[in-house]
């Protein structure tokens, strides 16, 4: 982000906090507002640093001519000043609809900064608060972001429920649109985009209205349509030849393999029930040239999915070089395990043989001050996930073996996403996140309430 004379030339309207200072102060001010702003603060523009060479305290008119040029006296930003440096402007008076604050020093901003921030609406809670009102089944706002994290407050750990809200990969509506790339290029000679439309919660219905309106512009008779009633209704199968199948993520790869085994009537080695019913005539599964393109998918998943196609045979079906963001679950040997077919467990197709060495849970790659403080999150997530994530067992009616059940208490074969979508919370990401009921931790008793309700389904 520019400051000082490197400073964009227009004015911003939507700066609402600018910091004047020193060029020698400007690193330690970009950690400070990292620490409380949103995680993105510094592509945003809401906020911005105008730093002077040390020795231009009194250049008064160079240094409000550099402040103008990131707020104008029209953008009603707050100027927070440090050392006192020289404007030769008065705030406030006439058409500057600016507010200065003098602050001194470094120490002072430490302390007034998270208070101007939440004023400005700029901070990273208040961020995530607008942010997560897009949520479809329920309401979240600032007091249900608040609740949320009183239960960590009230069990001594109010910093893990900070870091995992902050840590938040959150998907708006508008970021699925962007990130899925459905751009004229892609969709040349595409002649049907499908989705699940029977996935359970909907979120199919959810993901064709996206996609519907975003390409309407440029390709409004290109068909949106359910993958399975693509495949099985002659009017449309008949004319169609090149799919584009959508699905917002590839998390674990075990609810696409499934899907494809069961339309294609190919036993299912997990022992679940098919998600579908076989097509009527399987065969013309092979017949399409059908590619799978995710907006966000993880390695885990991809590796699965690409080796699935292969065992399958299926030359015809590809995963879209066009995937969007790439989440790196996997280390080192587990990629090793995967290569030497040894990944998963001996006696069952769908557990990873050691989890512990095999995945890396997201959820703690993040920003967490030091390796203890990552340590600690993760024993508490353990701890409170595994009950979580047994809850859902229960009221999904499944028993699995405890091999199975022990790495989910960072979500699906503990990968530990940290994913939302404004629809859908993937059962890859933390259970603290989606799954609710009776934990206890350290002596406490809590009716765990998740920050996505009704997100268990």
């Amino acid at each position: 982000m520019p400051s000082g004379s490197n400073a964009h030339n227009s004015a911003i309207p939507s700066v609402k906090v600018v910091v004047l200072c020193f060029r020698s102060q400007e690193v330690a001010i970009r950690r400070m507002i990292a620490r409380h702003a949103s995680v993105d603060w510094a592509n945003d523009d809401r906020i911005r640093i105008v730093a002077v060479h040390d020795r231009c305290r009194r250049f008064g008119p160079e240094n409000i001519a550099d402040l103008n040029r990131v707020a104008s006296p029209q953008s009603a930003a707050r100027v927070v000043r440090l050392n006192k440096i020289d404007l030769s402007h008065r705030f406030g008076k006439g058409g500057d609809l600016r507010v200065l604050n003098d602050v001194g020093s470094l120490s002072r901003l430490e302390k007034k900064l998270p208070q101007i921030l939440a004023q400005c609406s700029v901070d990273w809670f208040s961020e995530r608060s607008s942010q997560l009102s897009s949520w479809q089944h329920g309401s979240i706002d600032a007091a249900h972001l608040t609740a949320w994290l009183d239960q960590f407050e009230k069990i001594g750990v109010l910093w893990i429920g900070k870091q995992l809200l902050r840590n938040l990969d959150w998907w708006s509506p508008e970021r699925l649109r962007r990130e899925a790339g459905l751009t004229p290029q892609l969709l040349s000679g595409v002649d049907c985009i499908c989705v699940n439309r029977h996935r359970v919660g909907k979120s199919g219905d959810y993901l064709a209205n996206v996609v519907s309106k975003h390409i309407r512009p440029f390709a409004p008779r290109l068909p949106v349509t359910d993958f399975r009633e693509s495949l099985d209704e002659p009017s449309i199968y008949s004319k169609v030849k090149r799919i584009l199948f959508l699905e917002d993520g590839l998390f674990t790869g075990t609810e696409m393999t499934n899907y494809l085994s069961a339309l294609a009537g190919v036993p299912l080695k997990t022992g679940r029930k098919p998600s579908t019913q076989p097509l009527s005539n399987p065969l013309i599964l092979k017949e399409k040239d059908i590619h799978l393109h995710f907006p966000l998918a993880t390695s885990l998943g991809v590796r699965r999915l690409k080796a699935f196609l292969s065992e399958q045979a299926w030359n015809n079906i590809k995963i879209s070089d066009a995937v969007g963001h790439r989440v790196e679950v996997l280390t080192n040997e587990g990629y090793l395990a995967l290569d030497n077919n040894s990944f998963y467990d001996a006696t069952s197709g769908n557990c990873v043989a050691n989890p512990h060495s095999y995945i890396s849970p997201v959820a703690f790659n993040g920003d967490w001050k030091t390796a203890g403080q990552r340590e600690r999150a993760m024993e508490f997530c353990r701890l409170v996930g595994d009950q979580l994530f047994r809850n859902y067992l229960i009221r999904k009616g499944w028993t699995w073996p405890e091999k199975k059940i022990e790495p989910c208490c960072f979500g699906m074969y503990g990968l530990g996403l940290t994913v939302a979508f404004s629809h859908s919370v993937p059962k890859a990401s933390l259970p603290i996140y989606w799954m609710d009921g009776r934990v206890n931790y350290n002596g406490y008793t809590i009716e765990w309430m998740p920050l996505f309700q009704n997100s268990a389904f």
